[in-house]
């Protein structure tokens, strides 16, 4: 269990989420652990903890539609002009 806790206070405080998408700041305050022995055969520790998380509630149509790529393509035109000169020299 001690290894477990470890692993979630390493990553209290930080910035928690999808990173090509939104992360909001993550933590976590207290823990408490409680151990149960039941038939003095099995022993189950249980671990609790409260977390905080920083950041707004946002629906999946909104989020889809930000991190959709969008592209946008307008015509071009190109415009050769030919000039032809009689005589070289006269330029």
């Amino acid at each position: 269990m001690n290894k477990i806790i470890e692993a979630i206070n390493y990553a209290s405080d930080s910035y928690w989420g999808n990173p090509e998408s939104f992360k909001f700041k993550a933590s976590i305050d207290s823990y408490s652990t409680t151990i149960e022995i039941t038939d003095n055969t099995n022993r189950i520790i249980k671990g609790t903890f409260t977390i905080k998380m920083f950041g707004y509630i946002i629906p999946d149509s909104i989020q889809k539609e930000l991190t959709s790529i969008k592209k946008y393509n307008s015509k071009a035109q190109v415009v050769i002009g030919i000039e032809t000169v009689n005589n070289i020299n006269n330029i």
